[in-house]
């Protein structure tokens, strides 16, 4: 009898019902609610140029909105068994990860990283490189600058053209194609930043991975 079973379930990360493994990733109720996108798929998004596929697991509203904010500020970190276990289903049924030679993660601040200890994104990463079997590697780096100070005074259109990410000096040349995840788009500015980056350093292409986003306009991605 596994002691560790009885004393810490699996359970699901929206509902906290128990289930039988992690390798479900929710429980069956919560499988049958308006939560997921219904199709995972690919095809051009406007904000999201560079971008070949995207994959985008989940509707960031109600239930999902509450677990991935207890996931990303509140340290619970058992959550990124059951979103990657979902996040690696949807990929897969789609063949996503077909010719991707490398997963990679959008990289969080070093204050940030600070203030939490740990950056969700590149966790849910390491765990679709296990489960896929295609190999992890930080390939980006997120810039600590004074500007970043003052995009508070900014309109959302200068903030959009605000360069935050740089590529690391020991990745300047990538062979084969990458899957770059994050946990939530909003805008496309950082995935958009990433992704280019990704391919100048010679990447063929970039698909991309988030858990949930609240945009409207996904429809025609995942189709």
């Amino acid at each position: 009898m596994n002691v560790r079973k009885l004393l810490f379930p699996d359970k699901c990360p929206f509902c906290g019902k128990i289930i039988h493994s992690h390798t479900l990733g929710c429980c069956e109720d919560c499988r049958e609610k308006d939560i997921f996108y219904e199709n995972t798929g690919s095809g051009e998004l406007s904000v999201l140029p560079h971008i070949l596929n995207l994959y985008c697991l989940l509707h960031y509203e109600g239930l999902v909105k509450d677990s991935l904010i207890r996931y990303k500020f509140q340290g619970e970190n058992w959550l990124a068994n059951p979103f990657a276990a979902l996040l690696h289903q949807y990929i897969a049924k789609d063949n996503g990860y077909h010719f991707c030679a490398w997963i990679t993660s959008v990289p969080v601040s070093s204050s940030r990283f600070k203030v939490r200890g740990y950056n969700q994104s590149e966790i849910i990463a390491r765990k679709l490189s296990a489960l896929s079997g295609i190999p992890y590697a930080d390939f980006l780096a997120r810039k600590d600058t004074k500007v970043h100070a003052q995009t508070g005074k900014m309109s959302r259109t200068e903030r959009y053209q605000v360069k935050k990410f740089e590529l690391l000096p020991s990745h300047n040349s990538i062979q084969g194609g990458v899957l770059l995840v994050d946990d939530i788009l909003t805008t496309g500015s950082t995935l958009n930043e990433c992704s280019e980056l990704l391919l100048n350093a010679g990447a063929s292409f970039v698909n991309a991975a988030v858990l949930a986003s609240g945009r409207k306009d996904l429809g025609g991605v995942c189709a």
